[in-house]
């Protein structure tokens, strides 16, 4: 986890301090739902959270990388 938060974009990841729900909702006070507020919903593994608590699938990908990469074979 250090490593992920010390060095983000060595691993593609530019965010890991807001959740990526959260600047999409941020945006547009009055949006409820990015799907109908026309937010561009790419780039999501740029940000190590979906929201203030779920990790993207990239955080998850890191996580299997580094189990792997010790000796726990495939995932």
């Amino acid at each position: 986890m250090n490593e992920i938060l010390d060095n983000p974009s060595q691993l593609g990841v530019t965010n890991v301090t807001d959740g990526w729900l959260n600047t999409v909702f941020d945006s547009d006070p009055d949006c409820d739902n990015a799907f109908t507020c026309g937010v561009n919903l790419a780039d999501p593994d740029r940000y190590l959270f979906w929201d203030f608590l779920h990790p993207t699938t990239a955080f998850h990908q890191l996580i299997a990388n580094d189990i792997k990469s010790v000796g726990f074979g495939v995932i």
